[in-house]
């Protein structure tokens, strides 16, 4: 059988191990990434604009669509 690797074993190769400064800023880095993908396909899905969405939230310097 083929040694495969598992997901953590790819990331620390590919960003460093557990904890170490590139991990976590990968680790940042991707959460900021998926949360913007949904928050902005939430707002397409109910037909919000950005800036109607920024009216809403009364904060523009934390969305970035």
């Amino acid at each position: 059988m083929e040694n495969r690797k598992n997901a953590d074993e790819l990331l620390a190769e590919r960003f460093g191990e557990r904890g170490s400064t590139e991990r976590e800023q990968f680790k940042e880095q991707a959460f900021s990434y998926y949360f913007d993908e949904k928050s902005s396909k939430c707002r397409k899905d109910l037909s919000i604009s950005q800036d109607r969405l920024v009216e809403m939230v009364g904060n523009k310097t934390v969305l970035n669509f």
